[in-house]
């Protein structure tokens, strides 16, 4: 790449890398650059890659190559023990803790899934009985007592008040 010259965002081209990274099983991303994201004076560890500018890459590359020789040493003494922290690490990368967890994850999915429907009978359900509660207060505030019953010396002419609470929905 040259001076001035139009290149991917950031963020997409550190995704590259990854992607770069990952095809090639390697253990480090880097991403040597003349445009370097903001900040960046020297080189920077951001979102998994390393990224630096073209007068820092060979420290940067002695420093990282350094620490993977390490890292292979470490791995080399390691080899034919099998302590209880090893046997955990290998579970927990390994296949079957991943499928174990994705079977929690469906599992939740599917009570989410139960729940949302619950839910939706349930609104359904007090939708009706809100309804009903509603027509038979509407219906109870029409009764009057029947002018049959009332005669004229009975309690004055008075017609009797029936106290209803107002319920809002």
């Amino acid at each position: 790449m040259r001076r001035g010259e139009r290149v991917a965002p950031y963020p997409e081209r550190l995704e590259l890398r990854r992607d770069d990274q990952r095809a090639a099983k390697a253990e480090i991303a880097l991403l040597v650059s003349h445009a370097t994201p903001k900040g960046v004076d020297t080189f920077d560890y951001l979102e998994g890659v390393w990224v630096t500018e073209p007068r820092c890459s060979l420290g940067l590359a002695i420093a990282l190559r350094q620490s993977l020789i390490e890292i292979a040493n470490a791995r080399a003494a390691g080899v034919g023990q099998q302590s209880k922290m090893e046997q955990v690490y290998q579970y927990l990368t390994g296949p079957q803790f991943r499928q174990r967890i994705e079977a929690i994850v469906e599992k939740f999915s599917d009570m989410q899934a139960d729940l949302a429907k619950e839910r939706k009978s349930m609104t359904r359900f007090w939708t009706k009985r809100e309804s009903q509660i509603r027509g038979v207060i509407e219906s109870t505030v029409g009764i009057r007592r029947p002018s049959g019953h009332c005669r004229k010396g009975d309690a004055g002419n008075r017609r009797p008040r029936f106290e209803v609470a107002r319920y809002k929905f």
